[in-house]
Formats: structure tokens, C-alpha cells, sequence
């Protein structure tokens, strides 16, 4: 059996950009890229195909690198909230990238508006 793919190298793990920038997290994501490999691998797929960035959350690694980077005394209270204000269930899921638009929308209101208002606009470059 010719496998696809054979002779290709695709990096897994945290040398796979696994590693969510904006928090460290990275578990479950590694977990979740290993058995997409395994599932393509099954279906007789190209195991060595990238996986797919979501833009969402992209986007909001992006927001709270640049509050660590411009506002780096707001991080506390941003990730006290964070905890204090949410099920963990609902963190966890947005850690691991598997939360709905609605619940990054009730997360992002739990939030303190002020420092992630003007991440977003030195990221507009307003």
C-alpha cells in the first residue's frame, strides 16, 4: 500500500504551531492535530496536510498579544475576569478553540473593555 504523502515531513506539536500564543495552551490542541493526521491517514488522505487556523480566534491571540505587548499591567484583571466570570467549561472550550460564536461573545463581554477597545484599535492602526 502506497501511503500519500510518503517521504513528506510534517512537523506535530508545539513545532506545528500548536501552541496558542495568546495563553500557552496547547494540550488539547496537539491531541485534536494528532488524530486529524490519524483520520486522514484512515480515509486515505494526505496525513501531511496543514491544519486549519480558525481567522475567530486568530484574531483574538491577536487582540490580547497586543494588550500583553502595549498594556502588559492590564493582564491580571483580564485573566481574573477571565476565570471569575465564566464557567470553566466555557474557558476550557474557548482555550481549546471549540466554543461557538456566542459563547466568545459572552466571554469577550466579561471582560474589562478598555484595554482589548484599544488593542483592537492599535491592530486597525487607528
Amino acid at each position: 500500500m502506497q501511503l500519500p504523502g510518503l517521504g513528506k515531513r510534517r512537523r506535530i506539536g508545539i513545532a506545528a504551531g500548536m501552541l496558542k500564543p495568546s495563553t500557552g495552551y496547547a494540550l488539547t490542541r496537539i491531541l485534536d492535530d494528532c488524530a486529524a493526521i490519524v483520520r486522514r491517514l484512515e480515509a486515505g488522505g494526505d496525513p501531511f496536510a496543514p491544519p486549519r487556523a480558525s481567522r475567530l480566534f486568530r484574531l483574538l491571540d491577536a487582540v490580547m498579544l497586543e494588550v500583553w505587548e502595549a498594556e502588559s499591567a492590564e493582564i491580571p484583571g483580564i485573566f481574573t475576569a477571565l476565570f471569575r466570570k465564566n464557567p470553566g467549561a466555557r474557558v476550557l472550550r474557548f482555550l481549546d478553540e471549540r466554543s461557538t460564536l456566542s459563547e466568545v461573545l459572552r466571554l469577550a463581554a466579561s471582560l474589562p473593555r478598555a484595554p482589548m477597545l484599544r488593542a483592537v484599535l492599535r491592530l486597525l492602526g487607528a
